[in-house]
């Protein structure tokens, strides 16, 4: 599916209740106005259309991005992403709350003097809003803590030096919450190093502290986390790329305990580009979306969505590639109620005579896990060369231990205290005209054997 130019799928949400599935990201040129716009997409479990809005904020920010997405289902959805002005030619960080239809209800973006902003995740934790992202120049994590009624009410705001946080993780441990962050650190390489953090605040006196950063320092060239889920144990999983291991970059899963001590790492990959960039951890099985290329796995068919299945203990269940005779990436994926719902962007599919040169639209792939079926919701003429094959054998990969470093005396948490610009009354938000959108609706099941295990 897509809209009219380039498309991208952020995240995902599947409602446990109604098998309902929320999509977040963003298009270019959706309202025929230069620039991108952040939108979401509600589906029913079929894969048809509920709703799709766009969203665009019009003063004079020219594009609008959405990455991730919380879901209180039924009722509030909370977004995070970016906004670039060209009065001041700066990125600011941006976050919004929907009602369950798309209806927007606020929207802010922080203003922090000088600094390039970009907020990443968010969730929805005890009632309030916790949401990361990084400043640039210099680099610097964000972590806020704001009231999920009224986005301009900061409960309280911090940045860590000399690290990038892409991703968040919460619990509460019986007397504190624990905040996880993970993403890439130049704290002791000017490469950077793939890092998970750990911040411990106190719910009743707000004292917010950094315990520690922990990150991976044998590597020597980029690495870092695209993603962060947790174990019902409590232990961490972190995906994202390595260019320590294959120049082009190499995707890897990892788990460690809730001190930040590795137990394993898991390392595929091709001689060419690949990554692990969104991780869903439902009971004892892990899910990973990423992107491979099968042209080297002797399928012909450039890059393909990756999608992975691993044990706690880092055992690789499958890896199933699936794409078309393009470029085809991965980009996030769900697992709720029996189902799989992963998506990412796709050249491969398009019905756009232009797609393989300038144009890609999204993909979704929706996969019954609890019946075993296996079903692929696309249309055959839409899709007639889509295929899903299994790679386990086929991709390189290798389980591992590798050493750890504290590096939190290269840093320091320090209290943030940026300008929150209400922008809801600035926002165009509309409905996707259905002209616009391709979707696929099936017109006959799909059953493919190596989906069968899923």
């Amino acid at each position: 599916m897509g809209f009219i130019y380039r498309d991208y799928v952020k995240d995902i949400y599947i409602n446990p209740n109604t098998w309902e599935i929320l999509v977040s990201g963003y298009s270019y040129y959706i309202s025929r106005i230069e620039g991108y716009e952040g939108w979401l997409l509600m589906l029913d479990s079929t894969g048809g259309i509920k709703w799709s809005k766009y969203y665009r904020y019009t003063t004079d920010y020219t594009h609008t991005w959405f990455h991730r997405i919380y879901v209180d289902p039924g009722n509030k959805i909370y977004t995070v992403g970016t906004i670039w002005s060209k009065t001041d030619n700066l990125y600011h960080a941006m976050l919004a709350r929907m009602n369950y239809s798309g209806g927007l209800e606020q929207m802010i973006i922080l203003n922090i003097a000088g600094h390039h902003g970009y907020m990443k995740d968010v969730q929805l934790f005890d009632g309030y809003i916790y949401a990361v992202g990084y400043l640039m120049s210099p680099y610097a994590a964000i972590v806020l803590k704001l009231n999920a009624s009224d986005l301009t009410n900061v409960i309280w705001s911090k940045s860590i030096n000399g690290i990038i946080a892409n991703e968040l993780a919460i619990t509460y441990n019986g007397t504190h919450n624990i905040l996880y962050i993970a993403g890439k650190s130049l704290l002791v390489d000017a490469n950077g190093n793939l890092y998970v953090a750990k911040l411990v605040e106190d719910p009743n006196t707000g004292t917010v502290t950094l315990e520690w950063v922990r990150e991976i320092t044998p590597w020597t060239r980029e690495d870092y986390a695209n993603d962060i889920d947790l174990l019902d144990n409590g232990d961490i999983v972190i995906v994202g790329v390595t260019k320590s291991t294959e120049s082009n970059g190499n995707g890897f899963i990892a788990e460690g305990t809730p001190d930040g001590i590795l137990n394993w790492i898991v390392v595929f990959g091709t001689l060419s580009a690949d990554s692990a960039f969104k991780v869903k951890v439902s009971g004892n099985y892990i899910y990973v979306a990423g992107t491979t290329n099968t042209t080297e796995l002797g399928l012909f068919r450039e890059k393909d969505m990756l999608l992975a299945k691993l044990d706690v203990s880092g055992n690789v269940l499958y890896f199933r590639s699936i794409g078309g005779s393009y470029n085809d990436t991965g980009s996030a994926i769900d697992v709720e109620s029996g189902a799989i719902v992963a998506g990412g962007l796709t050249v491969s599919f398009s019905d756009d005579p232009d797609a393989v040169a300038v144009q890609y639209y999204d993909l979704l792939v929706y996969a019954e896990v609890g019946t075993y079926t296996g079903n692929l919701v696309w249309t055959d003429a839409a899709y007639p060369n889509a295929s899903v094959s299994d790679v386990t054998e086929l991709i390189g990969k290798s389980r591992f231990t590798i050493d750890i470093e504290d590096t939190t005396t290269h840093t320091g948490i320090s209290d943030l205290d940026p300008a929150i610009t209400d922008i809801t009354g600035s926002v165009v938000s509309a409905s996707v005209d259905p002209a616009w959108t391709h979707i696929a609706t099936p017109t006959e099941v799909h059953r493919n054997p190596y989906l069968k295990r899923i």
